[in-house]
């Protein structure tokens, strides 16, 4: 039930809701395997080794903690973090049943020590670093801020579940023997992680998802630079304070209310019963107060008095210790260290880091969480041993006391700062204020003259920010008058933010400015007026209302119709198409946002036709707006999204799948998969998305699509298989891929095979080397989709980088992915590719090869189901008869010359061919596969150009790439009245790229040396390539930094000869 409930919440699919399901359990079990291992060491502690010896204990735990967090902080990247996690409940489990089987709990103090230890180490470890760091390896970062909260209630429950059976078995059982169901619960963490990584795929990691840093920030550093910090940042120090003073008071309180429970309590048995059934209720109490009591006291306090809140609770508790020391203060202790701690203080601490900048809160984490809090657990393990030796708990209670004082004025200082960084750090930008807004309840008056400087500003965005800023002051009419300067204004993001701050001053106030408003000769606001009212829902004063229709203004009689529709005045209007056609644009776009954000059943029917007949810009601006909104999910909203899947913009269509792929629905399915053969390929990665985001309900409508004879729709179904990440899907994606993967093996032994220095064989050559490519391209692409888009990056590595290291290390972070099924068969080629080696052999193409290996490479290019490496196969069959036919007969050398005539190669008699050919060697196209050149190929016009013909001349405005096919060519500038030749052009040579970017004349005469044969594009389509592989920019830019580089070299040679000297 509650699992069902949280699918429709979240709009989860079931793949998403099994993973989520898993971690969920695997949280409970953990948190409440370590919760009951806490209980059992502290209740054995205390017991056996008295309250004396805890301040030692605290001592020694967190310096044991530093120790080992830093040993495990340095093999934590290097080991899978399933395996790690796995091998320390592993030890765990040994450890407790040695406690247990082998009697190590009979063999005194030590024992106890490093039980306690221990446990604390162990929580450490597998829960604040471990499980989380396991989560992180499988949900997104969108994904953790949305789970997390579920995550943290599992962790909860676990911990409560725990407490409350080991309280009802301790009442029978003693702690010593309860030991014993430890190794038993660690087993089930470990079987239940096992289920994890069978069933779920994670997200995979690997170095080169890093950016490099050239300098990895250390502890050290951090310090060096903290005092520079509080200078700019005072809450810094404030913080800093507060964590210090929260660590040293919590271990005297703990240490004040263990030693009340030691000694009230008998023996173990009912010592750990105790402190079971107490961690229980005060569980369940901090559940209730971070999710009902907090929340509302944040809310109406808001984060500056939060941080008084705790520290007086704890002064309260240490006042109850010093007059009343007895169970019920210490009970009242442990309330304040446990459930206020957990459950108030610490929403409030992380509130608190929303006034940190965003660009130092990891530096200052750093330092807080490596640094000031060990110490301060140690320097209250040093208080606590001091204070031991001075007698009584009277002077711990008083030391907590003047310690109480300290941190409440902390508090209050930490609320000060927390305020006046925020507001910084909101003026300037750093953050936004919706991000921030959670526990800003008011704005001191003091900041009253610079909200109004805000609105008087004349900057849109500031004076957004001071219309949001002005209804967080304690009196928001106070800024009416500078708000009022902003009515005239006809933004439509002013204009909303006006209304929004008119609904939110009070009503007294609200209704004297509409009276005003609507009074007004202005259209402007008389339009804002009745939004106002609309927003309000309340309606129109019928003087107003019959003067206003009477006026005949399109917008201000839409507006009426809105306010009645919304009282139940009115009826619909009986042409809504006519409705919204009447409308002037601006009109529509603040219509649409009205009833948008009104979320009125009665008026969101009256969006279809407004958007449908808005203009393109405000479409797409509508449409978006409706993500934003909290009834977007409504039957009304996505029926109208629904409609904007068949539209004619990309972006619209684009924007409607992404809606609708929040929270798929069956019914939809058959139109998201046929969005996967959309012309625009921000289409079809919405369609992948959202088709992905149904999960395995969806994976038969994408099967098919694998099968296209388009490779566009092939790679965004294999995305959709891919953003899946099901074990099911991940099978069937390699299903489709292994064909070609084993092909690809093949071709890597034919390209060994092949005579290099027979022109009958480049073409098939070129069709091994271009597959090879494409099929790297697919597997990289589907490899990427699973969740390795380093690797992207890593063949990138490859392909431009000349340092072999480098390439080699990016060929072992390919080999080194989980998924190496897929990357097995590449591996050869790659490993290769990356050293540099040349595959060129000598081959002796003589009869007996072509009888044991040229005949049969060519039968099995002629099966392989591939255009390309068919077709190169075909040319080379031209070798066969020149080489097998030695005949000396007549007859026989007659017929074989008609059918394979001599010197005539099938791709020179080809014009499709070769063109495909010469586009092979220029290097401007290199990046493009052999299908895209044949696309290519179709735009391209030919021209012939006689010797000394002119084909660029200088001046001339062209808007043509050209590439010569064949023949030569000079570039040529007039220098001084003389002709000078900068460049001859041969087949396979382009010229004209640089006045496709620019648009000025052709600055040299481009002139015929031969009879020319050239290929020309035009300056559009040759934009769209460039934009469909920025790579070619670098190729134009490397060019023409090779021909400045020639042009100075010869500038040089020039300036330096006799004659000019």
């Amino acid at each position: 039930m509650f699992l069902s409930r949280l699918k429709k919440h979240l709009g989860l699919s079931e793949d998403q809701l099994k993973r989520l399901g898993a971690f969920l359990l695997l949280a409970l079990t953990l948190v409440g395997t370590q919760g009951l291992a806490s209980l059992l060491a502290r209740s054995l502690f205390l017991a056996n080794a008295g309250a004396d010896k805890l301040p030692l204990l605290y001592t020694l735990t967190p310096i044991c903690i530093i120790i080992i967090s830093g040993f495990f902080s340095q093999v934590i990247g290097r080991f899978s973090h399933k395996r790690l996690l796995q091998l320390l409940l592993l030890g765990s489990a040994l450890f407790m049943s040695g406690l247990r089987i082998l009697g190590w709990l009979d063999y005194g103090l030590y024992i106890l020590f490093i039980f306690y230890i221990f446990s604390e180490v162990v929580s450490v470890l597998v829960i604040k670093i471990g499980f989380w760091n396991l989560v992180a390896d499988y949900f997104t970062t969108l994904e953790l801020k949305r789970y997390t909260s579920y995550l943290n209630l599992a962790s909860s429950l676990g911990y409560l579940l725990a407490n409350t059976i080991a309280g009802i078995a301790l009442q029978v059982i003693e702690p010593s023997v309860l030991v014993i169901a430890l190794p038993g619960l660690y087993g089930l963490a470990i079987a239940e992680m096992v289920y994890i990584e069978i069933d779920q795929n994670d997200i995979e990691v690997n170095e080169l998802q890093q950016q490099p840093q050239k300098h990895v920030e250390t502890l050290k550093d951090s310090l060096r630079q903290f005092p520079q910090l509080i200078s700019r940042y005072p809450i810094l120090l404030f913080l800093t304070a507060n964590t210090f003073l929260l660590l040293l008071v919590r271990l005297l309180g703990e240490y004040q209310y263990s030693a009340i429970y030691a000694d009230s309590l008998d023996n173990a048995q009912q010592l750990a019963s105790f402190l079971a059934l107490m961690a229980a209720l005060l569980s369940l109490l901090e559940f209730g107060l971070s999710s009902l009591v907090t929340p509302w006291l944040i809310q109406k306090m808001g984060v500056r008095r939060m941080n008084l809140i705790y520290p007086l609770t704890t002064l309260a508790s240490f006042v109850g210790l010093f007059l009343a020391p007895g169970l019920g203060s210490a009970v009242f202790t442990n309330i304040n260290q446990r459930s206020l701690n957990y459950g108030m203080a610490e929403a409030v601490r992380l509130l608190n880091y929303n006034a940190v900048p965003p660009r130092i809160l990891g530096r200052f984490r750093v330092l807080s969480e490596g640094l000031f809090s060990p110490i301060g657990q140690v320097l209250g393990g040093l208080i606590l041993l001091s204070a031991q030796h001075l007698g009584s708990l009277t002077t711990t209670t008083l030391l907590g006391m003047g310690l109480s004082v300290i941190h409440s004025g902390v508090g209050y200082f930490t609320g000060r700062s927390y305020l006046d960084s925020l507001m910084t750090m909101v003026t300037e930008g750093l953050v936004n204020l919706d991000g921030v807004k959670t526990g800003w309840v008011t704005l001191p008056s003091s900041y009253q003259e610079e909200v109004k400087n805000m609105l008087t500003s004349g900057d849109l965005q500031t004076q957004l920010l001071g219309l949001q800023l002005a209804t967080r002051l304690p009196n928001p009419s106070q800024v009416l008058p500078e708000v009022k300067t902003l009515f005239s204004h006809t933004h439509p993001e002013l204009r909303q933010g006006v209304v929004t701050f008119l609904s939110q001053i009070p009503s007294q106030d609200q209704h004297f400015c509409t009276r005003n408003l609507l009074d007004s000769t202005d259209q402007l606001a008389r339009a804002i007026a009745l939004e106002l009212l609309i927003l309000c829902q309340e309606p129109v004063p019928e003087p107003e209302r019959s003067q206003f229709w009477a006026m005949g203004d399109a917008e201000i009689r839409a507006l009426i119709t809105l306010a009645e529709l919304q009282t139940s005045k009115t009826s619909l209007p009986t042409n809504l198409e006519a409705w919204a056609l009447e409308l002037p644009s601006h009109s529509q776009q603040n219509l649409i946002h009205i009833i948008a954000r009104s979320c009125n059943p009665d008026l969101l029917i009256l969006l279809e036709p407004l958007i449908r007949h808005a203009p393109l810009e405000i479409q797409q601006q509508g449409l978006r707006y409706l993500t934003t909104l909290e009834c977007h999910n409504t039957p009304q909203i996505r029926e109208l999204v629904a409609s904007q899947l068949g539209h004619s913009d990309p972006q619209m269509r684009a924007t409607a799948i992404e809606i609708l792929g929040k929270a798929p629905e069956e019914n939809l399915f058959p139109y998201l998969a046929q969005a996967l053969m959309d012309c625009h390929p921000h289409v079809r990665e919405q369609a992948a998305l959202a088709l992905a985001h149904a999960g395995e309900k969806a994976l038969h409508w994408v099967e098919s699509y694998l099968e296209s004879p388009h490779s566009e729709v092939v790679d965004a179904a294999i995305s959709t298989l891919g953003y899946m990440g099901t074990p099911r899907a991940e099978d069937r994606l390699y299903e489709y891929l292994a064909p070609e993967l084993h092909q690809f093996s093949r071709s890597w032994e034919w390209l060994q095979q092949l005579p290099a220095d027979r022109p009958q064989w480049k073409l098939l050559a070129i069709a091994i080397d271009d597959y090879q490519k494409r099929v790297l391209e697919r597997v990289f692409h589907s490899l990427s989709t699973l969740g390795c888009s380093a690797t992207l990056d890593a063949l990138k590595q490859v392909i431009h980088s000349h340092n072999l290291r480098d390439r080699a290390n990016a060929v072992e972070t390919i080999a080194s992915l989980r998924y190496r099924r897929f990357v097995q068969p590449l591996l050869p080629f790659l490993e290769t590719w990356a050293s540099g080696q040349s595959l060129e052999q000598e081959i002796n193409a003589d009869a007996q090869w072509m009888k044991t290996q040229g005949y049969k490479l060519i039968l099995e290019c002629l099966a392989s189901q591939d255009r390309w490496l068919e077709l190169g196969a075909m040319v080379a069959l031209v070798d066969i008869p020149r080489t097998l036919i030695k005949t000396p007969d007549p007859l026989v050398q007659d017929v074989a010359k008609t059918l394979f005539p001599a010197g005539g190669l099938i791709c020179h008699q080809n014009p499709t061919l070769q063109r495909i050919y010469i586009l092979t060697r220029v290097n401007l196209f290199r990046y493009f596969c052999l299908d895209e050149l044949l696309l290519i190929n179709q735009e391209l016009i030919e021209e012939h150009f006689a010797p000394q013909e002119a084909i660029v001349a200088e001046g001339s405005l062209r808007h043509h790439l050209y590439i010569l096919t064949s023949g030569t060519a000079q570039i040529v500038k007039s220098v001084g009245g003389r002709q000078k030749i900068l460049a001859t052009l041969s087949s396979g040579d382009y010229f004209g790229e640089a006045q496709l970017f620019n648009q000025n004349p052709a600055w040299v005469d481009v002139i015929a040396e031969t009879d020319c044969t050239l290929l020309k594009l035009e300056s559009d389509r040759f934009l769209d390539l460039v934009y469909q592989k920025p790579d070619m920019i670098l190729e134009i830019c490397k060019r023409f930094s090779a021909f400045l580089k020639q042009s100075l070299e010869e500038t040089e040679v020039t300036l330096e000869s006799p004659v000019l000297s």
